[in-house]
């Protein structure tokens, strides 16, 4: 992964530290499901819910969570924290729902207006139609500008999700 890092900064810039800098420092949170066993992985800050049960990555200090590509800076190489994380690892028969995202997510479980977050990896809608959770994302995070036309004042109403939030849900069938 390094290596395609490296040439694809390479590319991007005369400066390859720039680069990295400005567009290559994510988050990487997934999971490996087999027909036995099923783990859950991080490098860098997130939300990890199985069955239920939420486990939020990070706040990290300085709001600076180990990215991948920090490994191709020159001042970081040797830091120990630039290694995925395993956080959980079971049976796969034991697995029954799962929700993997950004640390975006926590925003998405604080909004009240997002509903119960259980809907995301419970709604058939989810699973039939590939564009339904960016499309409620989308609706959450949209400005809406509301006019009172008896003061003559208009208001703006933000989204509700200040950081990026990507998710993935999956559900036993």
């Amino acid at each position: 992964m390094l290596g395609s890092l490296r040439k694809l900064a390479r590319g991007m810039s005369a400066d390859p530290v720039d680069a990295i800098s400005e567009c290559l420092l994510f988050t990487v949170v997934g999971c490996a499901i087999t027909g036995e066993h099923a783990a859950f992985f991080s490098l860098g800050d997130g939300m990890i819910i199985i069955n239920g049960r939420q486990k939020k990555i990070g706040p990290y200090p300085d709001n600076a969570p180990p990215y991948l590509a920090y490994a191709l800076l020159p001042d970081c190489r040797e830091q120990a924290d630039l290694r995925f994380r395993l956080h959980a690892h079971l049976l796969t028969d034991e697995l029954d729902t799962f929700l993997i995202g950004s640390d975006g997510v926590s925003d998405l479980i604080d909004a009240s207006c997002a509903g119960n977050i259980e809907a995301f990896w419970t709604d058939p809608l989810n699973y039939g139609n590939p564009y339904a959770i960016s499309n409620r994302l989308r609706l959450l995070n949209t400005e809406r500008t509301e006019i009172d036309w008896q003061e003559h004042r208009k208001s703006v109403q933000r989204g509700v999700l200040p950081d990026d939030t990507t998710l993935v849900v999956g559900m036993k069938r």
